[in-house]
């Protein structure tokens, strides 16, 4: 079906436009109250649950202005049927007084080891609640390789400091690294988990890495999407049966300024990976 939207002229009239046949839209001000969409020949982006528009919409809600197509502003249709895959709003709640701390240490030296998406919080939670207990940070983004990681952990534990693994390891078969690690040493080696779904992980990851200003001191790049499918598709959730002492699970709860919330709130990611 051949489409058409009503263009506005400087004297007030209209003229009809014809914009083709496909669904995908980009947005155009026309007033300061009123956000509209016209077509351009590109087709719907390939994800897991595309929707029309959905970047246009996006980003009439984060400058707070009103959205509608063409069809609905001109002709009065009806609004297309539209849901969102993420609703950052969601997860945003409000902690009055501080949580209790959900990691004390146990051992005099042992190894903690991370298990959880990228985005999902593990180098903010290690600053946070592992540096100040004197743990070295074994990070593979910084490292490079598992091997080069296992070196320097060895070379921690051999120095009788404690060490925090602070990577994914989604699946068993890379956990079983590290707790030969510890066997090796005779020392405990505890897990944390953090339970944030991919899609808010994502969610982090895209206003981390767009927010150099006030959201990424470690200046973090964006992470392609196949990082978050891949975890997504290997993770098996950790088990005490693979040698840990115990498992800590950790939810996500936002913290930070009220800046830094109300960028966080906003919509980042208008197609999603997972």
């Amino acid at each position: 079906m051949q489409l058409a939207a009503r263009n506005l002229t400087r004297d007030g009239k209209t003229t009809l436009v014809p914009t083709g046949r496909s669904r995908w839209l980009v947005p155009l001000m026309i007033c300061p109250c009123r956000w509209l969409a016209l077509s351009l020949p590109e087709p719907l982006p390939a994800t897991v649950n595309p929707q029309p528009n959905a970047k246009s919409r996006d980003l009439a809600a984060n400058i707070g202005v009103e959205f509608r197509t063409p069809e609905e502003y001109f002709l009065d249709q009806a609004p297309e049927p539209f849901s969102r895959e993420f609703e950052p709003k969601d997860h945003l709640v409000r902690v009055v007084d501080a949580p209790p701390a959900p990691f004390t240490r146990r051992n005099k030296q042992d190894v903690v080891m991370f298990c959880g998406s990228p985005g999902a919080g593990k180098s903010t939670f290690y600053w946070g609640n592992l540096k100040p207990l004197d743990y070295e940070r074994i990070n593979q983004d910084l490292l490079k390789t598992r091997d080069r990681c296992l070196k320097v952990a060895r070379e921690s534990l051999s120095a009788g400091r404690s060490v925090a693994i602070d990577n994914t390891n989604a699946d068993p078969e890379t956990r079983a690294c590290w707790v030969r690690l510890a066997r090796e040493f005779s020392v405990p080696i505890r897990c944390i988990h953090f339970t944030a779904p991919t899609r808010l992980c994502e969610h982090n990851d895209c206003v981390r890495a767009l927010n150099p200003d006030v959201m990424n001191p470690e200046g973090r790049v964006k992470l392609p999407g196949i990082a978050f499918r891949s975890f997504a598709q290997r993770f098996v959730a950790p088990s005490e049966s693979e040698g840990f002492q115990d498992i800590v699970q950790v939810d996500f709860h936002f913290h930070g300024t009220d800046e830094q919330r109300q960028r966080w709130s906003q919509y980042w990611v208008s197609s999603f990976s997972t």
